[in-house]
Formats: structure tokens, sequence, C-alpha cells
């Protein structure tokens, strides 16, 4: 399998290897640094998931779920 990183994802990738590094050297993880870390992990993987419609059907399963909340 061959996937697209988009800038976007590799930035948020980026912030999310930044996030666990310094949880990692302070070997302590507060709530407020999991909530980072998960933010920035969820960011990534919905940048890859778009970026990628042709692997994952996350575009025209969300596309779907707009249509619907519009009535179409």
């Amino acid at each position: 399998m061959n996937l697209t990183i988009t800038p976007d994802a590799a930035d948020a990738i980026r912030r999310y290897t930044d996030v666990s590094e310094t949880i990692l050297a302070a070997d302590n993880m507060t709530p407020i640094d999991r909530e980072e870390a998960r933010s920035c992990a969820a960011e990534a993987l919905r940048c890859i998931l778009r970026a990628n419609p042709d692997t994952f059907d996350f575009v025209a399963r969300m596309e779907a779920v707009e249509a619907r909340k519009k009535g179409r």
C-alpha cells in the first residue's frame, strides 16, 4: 500500500512526535499532554485519510454524512 502524506499530515505527525518525545523525556504524562498527543494523532490520521481516497473510504463517507444532514 502506498500512502500520500500531505504537508499538513507531516506537520501533525511532527507535532505528535514532539509531544511524545517531551512526555517520554519527562517520564510523566499529564492529562493535558495526553490530549495534545491525541489531538495531533487524530489530525494526522484525518489528513492521511483525506489525501488517500482511493485507499480509504473516509472522504466518501463524510461527504455522505454531509449530504444526509442537508437532506439530499
